[in-house]
C-alpha cells in the first residue's frame, strides 16, 4: 500500500495485479497492469481473474471495483524473474560433493535462494554445478544432510586421530596433519 490510501487520489499497489487508485469513498479503479493479462501465473491464475477477486471482495464490504486501465507494465517473465518453469516444479538434485538439497517450488515455497546462471553449488567451499533447472532460479535449499555429513566426518576424524577407527577408503585427508602421541613424546623428549 502506499501513502495517501484512505482518501480519493490514494493509491494500493496489488501484487501480481498492477496499480488501483481511490477515486471515491468507496470505489476503486485499476489505472495500472502490472504483468502479462495473458500469461497465467505459476498457480494458473490470470491477472484478470485475480482482479475479479478483488472486486468480488470490494462488493462484499459496499465498495466498487473496477478497471480504467492507462498504464500496462509487463513484467519480465517467469523464468528471468528467477521462478523455475512449471515443468520443472518438484525436481529434486542433491549436490554428490556437499550434500546439499535443492528443491524447485513455486513462489509460495517460504524461503528460496538464488543459484546462478552457471549453476554454481551455494555452499562455498563446493564446486560442484548443478544441473540445468537448477541454473539461474529460486531453489528451497535444505541443508540437513550436509550438516549431518560434515559432523559424520569430524566424527570420524576424532575415531582416526584417537586410533579407534580406521581410515574408510576414499576419505578425505585432513586439512590440517595428524599428530600421535608417539611423535608429541619424541619431541617432547628432544
Amino acid at each position: 500500500m502506499i501513502d495517501g490510501e484512505q482518501q480519493a487520489g490514494g493509491v494500493w499497489d496489488m501484487p501480481g495485479v498492477g496499480r488501483y487508485r481511490r477515486v471515491a469513498a468507496d470505489r476503486l479503479t485499476l489505472v495500472e497492469i502490472h504483468g502479462d493479462v495473458m500469461q497465467p501465473d505459476a498457480l494458473g491464475i490470470a491477472l484478470m481473474d485475480k482482479h475479479d477477486w478483488i472486486s468480488l471482495l470490494g462488493a462484499f464490504i459496499g465498495w466498487t471495483v473496477d478497471a480504467e486501465v492507462e498504464v500496462i507494465k509487463a513484467i519480465e517473465d517467469a523464468q528471468s524473474a528467477g521462478e523455475p518453469s512449471l515443468e520443472d516444479i518438484g525436481k529434486v538434485v542433491v549436490c554428490p560433493t556437499c550434500s546439499l538439497i535443492y528443491t524447485l517450488h513455486g513462489p509460495h515455497a517460504g524461503e528460496r535462494l538464488f543459484v546462478d546462471e552457471e549453476g554454481t553449488c551455494l555452499n562455498r567451499d563446493c564446486d560442484d554445478v548443478l544441473p540445468e533447472p537448477f541454473r539461474g532460479v529460486l531453489c528451497v535449499v535444505d541443508d540437513r544432510a550436509a550438516i549431518a555429513k560434515m559432523e559424520a566426518e569430524e566424527m570420524i576424524r576424532i575415531a582416526i586421530d584417537e586410533d579407534e577407527y580406521p581410515v574408510p577408503e576414499g576419505f578425505p585427508e585432513p586439512a590440517f596433519p595428524l599428530v600421535d602421541d608417539e611423535s608429541q613424546d619424541e619431541a617432547s623428549e628432544e
